[in-house]
């Protein structure tokens, strides 16, 4: 499997990331994390809402605008968390 193909389907396996044209984009109550690693060093990119797989590169960009190019066999994992603007849950004192 292409490692363009993997990355996909594990997009594509997140519940409400809408997909156009090649561009994922998180929902309003969720925001993505990604998850690489490259010769044992770590890196974690949180609060991702658009993410794009553009052949052997994953482009990502984050709720501050930051824009980050990831080599796709460096991504491993993908999480997706509530936003923290997400009001949605449970609150604080008495019912």
């Amino acid at each position: 499997m292409a490692e363009n193909e993997r990355l996909l389907g594990m997009l594509r396996a997140l519940s409400d990331v809408k997909e156009e044209d090649g561009v994922f984009t998180a929902p309003e109550t969720a925001l993505l994390t990604l998850h690489a690693g490259h010769e044992g060093v770590p890196l974690t990119v949180t609060q991702v809402t658009t993410a794009a797989v553009r052949g052997a590169l994953m482009v990502a960009q984050t709720t501050k605008g930051q824009r980050y190019v990831l080599n796709a066999s460096d991504v491993y994992a993908i999480a997706q968390e509530s936003s923290p603007t997400d009001r949605g849950g449970r609150k604080a004192g008495f019912f």
